[in-house]
């Protein structure tokens, strides 16, 4: 295997993970993306913010619709937002391969076209916004697709809502655990679980979470956690 390169290429961001600093709403992470065939946008990872100073973007950047979901390192789901800006990225490429989404940017939505394997990136660092046109995928080296017709449904283990009235409204929680069915090659962890959190009279009215987990144990252990943490006097089921 050979040693990693150092790259340097414009790369467009596709989705966001923010952060409350105070009152205020910041960008954390930036979830980028290089052109790919047929118009598509092929996801290589997600990025810390901080050098780009991007803390500020979260009113230029237009969110928009997608299906598909990435979880921030904070486990907070990221926001898709239209293909419009475009940052400088430094880093490492290597041999190593990670499977992601390529995106098709449809009528100011975002569909799914398949996972793809791309070139792992080490210790990337965005360096600010470009004004150039983003790089191709071809820059980070060879990307074979990785075949998911064979790849089989997820299924739905539990899934609950609970709510509480207060004096700004209705509050809801509810949670998801999902069983993948897929192999961790494809990039995917055997259980999955979601939940959200709303409360009308918060600063961040609407809080979502993503934990992943290896075993059935584990991911029931992580429902107990979060029921224990959530689900107190006042809350029902709905």
């Amino acid at each position: 295997m050979s040693d990693p390169t150092e790259l340097e290429l414009a790369a467009t961001v596709v989705g966001y993970a923010s952060r409350l600093v105070g009152t205020t709403e910041q960008v954390h992470e930036l979830l980028l993306a290089l052109p790919a065939d047929n118009d598509a946008l092929q996801v290589i990872g997600l990025v810390r913010a901080e050098q780009a100073d991007a803390s500020s973007w979260t009113s230029e950047l237009e969110t928009v619709p997608s299906p598909y979901r990435q979880p921030s390192s904070d486990g907070i789901l990221c926001r898709f937002v239209k293909p419009t800006h475009t940052v400088t990225l430094r880093t490492q490429c290597s041999e190593r391969t990670q499977s992601a989404m390529r995106l098709l940017s449809e009528a100011s939505a975002y569909q799914c076209a398949g996972l793809h394997s791309v070139p792992r990136l080490s210790q990337p660092q965005v360096l600010g916004r470009s004004d150039q046109a983003a790089s191709p995928l071809s820059k980070l080296g060879p990307c074979p697709a990785v075949d998911t017709t064979r790849l089989p449904a997820a299924a739905i283990l539990e899934r609950a809502v609970f709510v509480k009235d207060s004096k700004h409204g209705r509050c809801v929680r509810k949670f998801l655990l999902v069983q993948t069915n897929k192999s961790m090659q494809h990039g995917f962890s055997p259980f999955a679980l979601f939940s959200t959190d709303y409360s009308p009279g918060r600063a961040e009215p609407l809080k979502t979470s993503l934990s992943v987990a290896g075993s059935r144990e584990r991911a029931e252990e992580q429902v107990a956690a979060w029921r224990d943490a959530n689900i107190k006097r006042g809350w029902e089921s709905a």
